[in-house]
């Protein structure tokens, strides 16, 4: 996996910088941003951290190493499979 495709790929559009954005180990479990499944503790993935829209927050999203692959593949044209990544969450939300 390339690591600056997948770092490069906009997790939010609001016309802000990240304030971090890197690839990390995890400590404890947490939610894909993406596809919004669990992320164990000890899975290396994607932390973005950023002030939120507002500016009174900082947000940290973290994205799963499936999700990254499916970024990797997007940055050479293929959709499918990020397209894929966030059907997963919709569905999640829809039942």
């Amino acid at each position: 996996m390339f690591d600056q495709p997948i770092l490069s790929y906009k997790l939010v559009c609001n016309g802000q910088d990240p304030l971090t954005n890197a690839f990390v180990t995890t400590r404890k479990p947490h939610t894909c941003t993406i596809c919004e499944e669990t992320i164990g503790a000890g899975e290396r993935v994607r932390r973005e951290t950023r002030r939120s829209a507002d500016g009174e927050q900082i947000e940290t999203r973290h994205v799963c190493r499936h999700c990254c692959e499916a970024i990797a593949r997007h940055t050479v044209g293929d959709w499918g499979p990020i397209s894929a990544r966030y059907e997963l969450a919709k569905k999640a939300r829809a039942s």
